[in-house]
């Protein structure tokens, strides 16, 4: 009972209501484990990248933060499994890498020389898989 009565009145405090009624309180508690867990957090991140809203910057701020990679970028693009990126701390070269559990870039390329389309990255692609 009393860790009943401990989770009512965090959550009691957190609302900023003098009484909850026990569906509010079982919303709250709900939304609260939830949130903790990270599950709520996942579940936006993922709806946003999949309704396609999200600008492809912030796609790839977070696809390299998820992977510890905390960088500045000036500029990318992606197409089919792979990302094309330009850091700002090395803004003379377009990293090329293959969308994968962690970062890792398999070529570079000169941003003098990058073409910034499809067909280009496809044939990156063809290289960089024969």
């Amino acid at each position: 009972m009393k860790n009943y009565k401990d989770t009512y009145q965090n959550t009691l405090i957190a609302s900023g209501k003098k009484d909850l009624s026990m569906k509010e309180l079982e919303a709250l508690t709900c939304l609260s484990i939830l949130s903790v867990q990270g599950v709520i957090y996942t579940h936006y991140k993922n709806k946003q990248l999949n309704k396609g809203k999200m600008k492809t910057k912030e796609k790839c701020v977070w696809y390299l933060g998820d992977r510890g990679i905390d960088r500045q970028i000036k500029r990318c693009d992606e197409y089919k499994n792979m990302w094309f990126i330009v850091f700002k701390d090395y803004p003379e070269d377009v990293e090329v890498s293959f969308k994968s559990d962690m970062y890792e870039c398999y070529d570079e390329i000169s941003t003098t020389k990058m073409k910034w389309n499809k067909s280009n990255y496809e044939k990156i692609k063809k290289q960089l898989n024969s």
